[in-house]
């Protein structure tokens, strides 16, 4: 992390997940005591995919499932990273941002020319996936959403160096990633099978402009958009912090418990082969401690 972003941070910036981070840009009052944090124990990893299968399939959009969670593949990867809203202990909304590397991005089944095209020009791309939310208030579901995207945009841009966003949304929601985030739409709908089929569009956001095209759009009005998001000052610096303090990647040991809970047999399903990515990608932890729920399913 470029230590530039810190020089401003007053001590004692780090605070702890339980202390409502929307003291830095958002009034804590109009949040009625939701906070935003990182899931990052298997229980709170466990919290959100319950919550986006909950969510998906009252939409149609996800099948039955015996485990009752929404998994991909990517999830047991290191800078794979969930975020999260709370409100009374109960997890209310959440979304996941992958980084191009290990693995493809999950989008390129349906938009790899699309994302073809990205690599080529030598971008570097986060995707976000795994959005949902049972927050049943417009306006304080887009204060959340706006939360999460902050402290998403902050880590992909400011400490892992990414130039662009992607996430692959329904036509319907086209209007709001494109006038409230500013993301471009840069393909048509198409079928995507990992929603049941429903039409989905893949929207893009430069993230190196980010902070001159916020400006242009929104201005710096204290609650503006651009300065709820993305405006550089102490008060930024202190999310970088609490983030680098906070964020602890999947590691052998988290892993192992993924792996111990058998949660692994669902995804190995549809992507047998995976058992052979995550023993080469895991190879300190034991073969048949990653083998298990793969038998009987190799293609």
């Amino acid at each position: 992390m470029n230590p530039l972003y810190l020089v401003e941070s007053t001590p004692g910036a780090v605070r702890p997940l339980t202390d409502a981070l929307y003291d830095v840009d958002f009034a804590a009052e109009d949040l009625h005591g939701y906070t935003v944090g990182l899931a990052q124990s298997l229980p709170e990893r466990m919290a959100a995919w319950s919550l986006l299968f909950r969510e998906y399939q009252s939409k149609g959009l996800a099948t039955e499932s015996e485990d009752g969670l929404w998994l991909t593949p990517h999830d047991l990867l290191p800078d794979t990273t969930t975020y999260a809203v709370y409100f009374d202990g109960r997890l209310r909304s959440t979304l996941t941002a992958v980084t191009d590397g290990e693995m493809w991005l999950p989008c390129e089944d349906v938009f790899g020319e699309e994302i073809s095209t990205l690599r080529a020009d030598g971008r570097r791309i986060t995707e976000v996936i795994s959005l949902a939310s049972s927050i049943t208030s417009p306006r304080l579901g887009h204060l959340a959403l706006l939360a999460l995207f902050r402290l998403m945009f902050l880590r992909a841009r400011y400490m892992l160096a990414r130039t662009d966003m992607v996430i692959a949304v329904h036509p319907r929601h086209v209007d709001f990633y494109r006038k409230k985030l500013l993301f471009m739409q840069i393909s048509g709908a198409r079928a995507f099978d990992k929603v049941n089929g429903a039409p989905a569009v893949l929207m893009h956001l430069d993230l190196e402009m980010v902070p001159a095209r916020y400006f242009e759009c929104f201005g710096g009005a204290p609650r503006s958009t651009f300065v709820q998001m993305v405006q550089p000052n102490r008060r930024q610096n202190a999310l970088l912090q609490w983030l680098l303090a906070q964020h602890r990647p999947h590691s052998a040991e988290s892993a192992c418990d993924f792996f111990a809970f058998g949660l692994q047999k669902q995804l190995y399903r549809k992507n047998p082969w995976l058992a052979d990515f995550y023993k080469k990608f895991y190879p300190m932890l034991p073969a048949e401690l990653i083998d298990h729920g793969a038998l009987g399913l190799a293609a």
